[in-house]
């Protein structure tokens, strides 16, 4: 059975993004319990506090379908500005996870190119991957790809500090990779940083 692992991306008022972090750690703590959802975290923006990443594993697609059955709503939907962004994945690469500190740093990315530049992505993907979970302060590492867009790609890092972000961003073989991509690139490079609330 395929896990899969949905990304959904909640923005609500400026106003209401403490009551935001609040439903959305109580919806956590659900999703775990009788949610039934294998694994289930909550992050809030840096420097955005009204727009929140809830990321879950779910055993399968039946799964996330019996809940969504169950919950059919947004968590924040009476305080959300705009619908959520949900978008459903399959592993292409997952790494160990490593317990991570209090100010650890969580790092959202969405990549994608145009279908034709698919393989060109594919083939500087994994070697970019695989050396940044060699990184100092590399806690995790994972790259997902969209069940229903195979050139879109979501990024999960989590760093021990910001220091140790800061150093991977500017590591070679990184400058290497984003060089190589940027021609390829369908959208932004859209990298957004979290801190955990849930």
């Amino acid at each position: 059975m395929t896990q899969l692992h949905v990304v959904t991306c909640f923005e609500v008022a400026d106003a209401q993004a403490a009551r935001g972090v609040a439903v959305l750690k109580d919806y956590v703590a659900r999703l775990g319990g009788d949610g039934g959802a294998m694994h289930a975290a909550a992050f809030q923006e840096l420097g955005q506090a009204n727009r929140f990443v809830v990321s879950k594993v779910w055993t399968s697609e039946t799964a996330r379908a019996q809940w969504n059955a169950d919950a059919a709503h947004s968590p924040v939907a009476d305080i959300e500005i705009a619908p959520a962004d949900i978008r459903l994945h399959h592993a292409w690469s997952i790494g160990e996870e490593s317990s991570s500190p209090a100010d650890a740093v969580y790092v959202f990315t969405h990549v994608d190119v145009p279908p034709p530049h698919l393989p060109g992505l594919e083939a500087i993907f994994r070697p970019f991957v695989e050396d940044s979970r060699k990184e100092k302060g590399a806690m995790r590492f994972d790259a997902l790809q969209s069940t229903s867009r195979p050139n879109h790609f979501t990024l999960i890092e989590v760093w021990a500090s910001e220091e140790h972000r800061r150093a991977h961003a500017a590591a070679v073989h990184v400058r290497e990779f984003r060089a190589a991509l940027t021609p390829m690139l369908g959208a932004l490079y859209d990298q957004r940083l979290f801190t955990l609330i849930a």
